[in-house]
């Protein structure tokens, strides 16, 4: 998942490694960042957050990575209906090529676009399989650091309550 702030992008680690296989090219300080908080003890749900502009803008344009705030909105219904439209679609490309694969054959037959869009759907159904576990309090999962900061008024926002109540 992602979540994305005005001046910031928190991304989960699972999905940093999975952006790693896909075609999208991304900023390298968004790879070495990512390395260079590689451990063998990780989570692979923890976040890694991003301030750089151009990180943020990036992580805009990634739609396939679920975003944070659109996620924790949903019901269990609404998440099991997405799931069964991903499923439904990585199902129709298994159909149409049963033995679709990343090879030099289908790289000549331009299928690898497909075969791109059918691991992002295998990807995505996993993804969408833990959000629901997640809401229904089957799997702990980190929240973005962004999300557990209380916001605590200013000094003038105080007064300025302060002074509305009549």
């Amino acid at each position: 998942m992602k979540l994305i702030r005005d001046n910031m992008v928190s991304v989960q680690k699972r999905d940093l490694d999975a952006l790693t296989a896909s075609k999208n090219q991304m900023p390298i300080f968004i790879l070495l960042e990512r390395y260079n908080q590689l451990s063998n003890e990780e989570n692979p749900f923890d976040w890694i957050s991003y301030h750089e502009p151009e990180a943020i803008e990036f992580f805009k344009h990634v739609d396939w990575i679920l975003d944070y705030d659109y996620v924790k909105t949903l019901k269990e219904k609404d998440i099991i209906g997405l799931f069964k439209k991903v499923m439904r679609r990585k199902n129709s490309i298994k159909k149409q090529y049963p033995y679709i694969e990343e090879n030099e054959e289908n790289v000549k037959n331009g299928l690898i676009d497909l075969w791109e869009e059918y691991t992002l759907l295998e990807y995505q159904e996993n993804a969408l399989l833990t959000i629901l576990l997640w809401k229904q309090g089957k799997f702990d999962m980190p929240i973005p650091e962004a999300e557990t900061k209380e916001e605590k008024p200013s000094l003038g926002l105080k007064l300025e309550k302060l002074f509305s109540k009549k």
